[in-house]
């Protein structure tokens, strides 16, 4: 969405156009979604879940209900999480969310979210060079190659942990 901004800004073409069409590609992309959540259903989604391994049932269970509990908060603030955005549409969908609802909700949260990042871009067009020079810095002040390490190794270990705490699981269904 910021490099949206970014060429609207250098190239003159209306910020807001950029976020019309973003919105509208990104809540079509939504209701497929949706409609394939509603096609499997809540039941048949339940059993395709728990057979995946280091999957519980009851894991799934507990998702159903938290979802029918806070549906229309979850397609909405699910709009403003990077992957959640796109994976939320799949319960809504199979809990059958009645679909005008689902659309308000979806083209709401994400135009929202839209706007926020092809502004920022729009915006940071006249500082571009400035934000390259500060950018590289923090790159590698940040991520330089020992965060870099950390960061994968915290992955791999925390990912070791939770397969060793499910290996039961993952022997039962093999």
């Amino acid at each position: 969405m910021p490099f949206a901004g970014f060429i609207a800004g250098r190239d003159g073409t209306n910020v807001w156009m950029m976020v019309v069409a973003s919105t509208i590609g990104s809540v079509g992309g939504a209701i497929v979604l949706y409609e394939l959540g509603r096609r499997i259903g809540q039941e048949r989604s339940r059993r395709l879940l728990a057979r995946i391994p280091l999957t519980e049932p009851h894991e799934v269970d507990k998702a159903v209900d938290w979802f029918t509990r806070h549906g229309d908060a979850a397609v909405f603030n699910g709009r403003f999480i990077p992957v959640v955005r796109s994976l939320v549409s799949l319960p809504a969908g199979a809990a059958h969310m009645p679909r005008g609802r689902f659309i308000l909700l979806s083209t709401v949260g994400t135009a929202i979210w839209n706007t926020v990042w092809v502004w920022a871009g729009y915006l940071l067009v006249r500082q571009w060079q400035s934000v390259a020079r500060y950018s590289d810095w923090l790159n590698y002040a940040f991520w330089g190659d020992w965060l870099n390490y950390a960061f994968w190794g915290t992955i791999i270990l925390l990912t070791a942990r939770f397969v060793w705490h499910r290996r039961e699981r993952i022997t039962d269904t093999a």
